[in-house]
């Protein structure tokens, strides 16, 4: 018998109505054990003068339907375009419960990893074994080239290091050595102004919603093919779907939503693009 893997969408009047519908579908597969006492939020934001960024609105949904954590972690690292406190005051957040952590500045530990142009790279020791991690992504869909960037794409920013060009070459390496580190992730990518084309040109579309799962792959194809990409053609998600790390095949992703959603889903992505 096949196996299959749940996501949910949620597309809803708010991005909290939203959040919230699509997780009462998806409680049932959160990845919660006793082991799991503290969140960590990752955030999307490269450059906060440019379109693409996760919203303040998403996190403090987030931090109302999570509000038995006793402690959230906001988590960033610093780019050569911007701090990690720069990209913290993007979001204007003034909440007791967060930490903010610049994971250039925390503490760090050694990995294991099958790629041996990682060996002697360390990773933040604020995401461990205790940790849910939320991976806030935004897609990015360029129908000209055919390409598309969200929930993988979002793990390098959990790189430490301030310099990450140097990984830029073999950045599909390093993305598929990030996706077996860490494993117990719940992913959200919000669909609220996305970024159709160039970043650099600053073209937005408006879909409203998000979708829910944790599996950063399956979630990553469900989103592109709804923007008429083949999850097939995106050479990471390929790659990631032959190593086992996660889920491309449509009939074996699950989407928990009505039918009138996900048609109206669909309808705005195509439209957008």
């Amino acid at each position: 018998m096949e196996t299959t893997t749940d996501i949910s969408i949620g597309v809803r009047r708010t991005i909290r109505e939203s959040l919230q519908k699509a997780l009462s579908r998806f409680h049932a597969s959160l990845p919660l054990d006793s082991r799991i006492s503290q969140l960590v939020i990752k955030p999307s934001i490269y450059d906060p003068s440019l379109p693409g960024n996760t919203s303040a609105e998403l996190i403090r949904a987030i931090l109302k339907v999570f509000a038995d954590f006793p402690t959230v972690f906001i988590v960033e690292s610093d780019t050569h375009v911007r701090s990690a406190e720069s990209a913290f005051a993007y979001l204007g957040l003034d909440n007791n419960r967060v930490h903010f952590v610049n994971l250039s500045k925390a503490p760090r530990r050694s990995y294991s990893f099958s790629d041996p142009h990682l060996d002697g790279l360390e990773l933040s020791a604020v995401v461990d074994e205790t940790s849910l991690l939320v991976n806030l992504a935004t897609p990015k869909v360029n129908p000209a080239t055919e390409t598309y960037s969200g929930a993988i794409k979002n793990l390098f920013g959990l790189l430490p290091t301030e310099s990450k060009k140097v990984y830029h070459e073999m950045l599909d390496d390093v993305l598929l050595e990030l996706l077996k580190v860490y494993r117990t992730t719940l992913v959200i990518l919000e669909l609220g102004d996305v970024v159709i084309g160039d970043r650099q040109n600053g073209q937005t579309s408006h879909i409203g919603g998000v979708i829910v799962g944790t599996d950063p792959v399956a979630v990553d194809a469900f989103c592109a093919s709804i923007f008429g990409l083949e999850p097939h053609s995106i050479p990471i998600l390929r790659r990631a779907y032959e190593l086992g790390l996660g889920e491309i095949l449509p009939e074996r992703i699950h989407v928990l939503g009505t039918k009138h959603q996900i048609s109206e889903l669909i309808r705005r992505c195509r439209l957008a693009v």
